[in-house]
């Protein structure tokens, strides 16, 4: 503990480039930061901080020093704080922020048991398909379709959502037979107006690649949307198979080339950069994985 809380000196005495600065922090006389620091030094055998009337420098040594305590510290830190969430009942509330039909067809059932799971915790829901600033709206958990292109934010990938092409019954009966990639050029498809959803489409059997460019005059920038459409005969769809799977077993969608294999759509959780990510925050993302592993595979 003795040389734990010397090093705990020793770095927030780098941090404020001031003995007197760092004292006022840690609420320690100035005469015992600074025996902290030399008794480290002397253990080490090694200058640490080249001290002057006007100011601290670093020594080669003291940066690389400094650097690898403060990773170690960290590391302490959020072990402490892992241990105080096994200790507590999570609650209060958080906020998610999901694509409609995201919301619709995955979280909002997956939540429902999660919150039967966790009847202290409270969920507030953003469905929208719009892109937003999750730290400027305060939003804890966002659920996030493609690549990210903030930098800030954390990934974890949720699900890769299969994907495939659905037309009703009654369009495939009073259009082109397709039997082949190829044959799709002469069909209608609903389109996405999004960026979140590929332009084009690619199809693979083994070697075989082909990459097809949707036509038709529907265009919507939701998944649900897409699917409405498709069940009123208007053209072929690319949706996710969670999506389809009831109107499917009906008979009311019919899948499209199923022995081609289309990219499928990368979901992620996506969360504010944080030191200590929240308990609740932790404990839904884990919950969401396991709850859909359990419904789909």
């Amino acid at each position: 503990m003795g040389l734990h809380n010397d090093i705990s000196i020793f770095v927030k005495v780098v941090q404020c480039r001031s003995f007197s600065e760092a004292a006022r922090i840690l609420g320690i006389p100035i005469s015992t930061a600074s025996a902290k620091v030399s008794l480290l030094e002397q253990k080490l055998g090694i200058t640490l901080i080249q001290r002057t009337t006007r100011k601290l420098q670093l020594t080669e040594a003291g940066l690389i020093y400094f650097q690898r305590c403060l990773n170690a510290l960290n590391e302490i830190d959020i072990a402490e704080n892992e241990l105080a969430d096994l200790k507590q009942e999570p609650q209060g509330t958080f906020r998610i922020l999901t694509p409609t039909d995201i919301g619709h067809y995955l979280i909002i059932p997956i939540a429902q048991k999660f919150l039967e799971k966790y009847s202290k915790i409270n969920i507030e829901f953003i469905l929208i398909n719009n892109i937003i600033n999750i730290i400027e709206e305060e939003v804890d958990l966002s659920l996030h379709i493609g690549d990210l292109k903030d930098s800030s934010l954390i990934k974890k990938l949720f699900i890769n959502a299969k994907a495939g092409l659905w037309a009703s019954p009654l369009y495939l009966k009073n259009n082109k037979v397709i039997n082949h990639p190829l044959d799709l050029k002469d069909h209608k498809f609903i389109k996405y107006s999004t960026t979140q959803c590929p332009k084009a489409i690619e199809l693979t059997r083994n070697s075989e690649v082909h990459i097809i460019e949707p036509q038709g005059k529907i265009e919507v920038n939701d998944i649900e949307s897409a699917k409405i459409f498709a069940q009123l005969n208007q053209g072929i769809a690319v949706l996710p198979s969670y999506l389809c799977e009831t109107e499917f077993k009906k008979g009311e969608l019919v899948n499209i080339l199923p022995d081609w294999d289309w990219q499928s759509l990368p979901i992620s959780f996506v969360y504010p950069a944080k030191k200590f990510i929240d308990l609740k925050v932790k404990l839904f993302i884990k919950f969401a994985e396991d709850a859909f592993k359990a419904m789909y595979t």
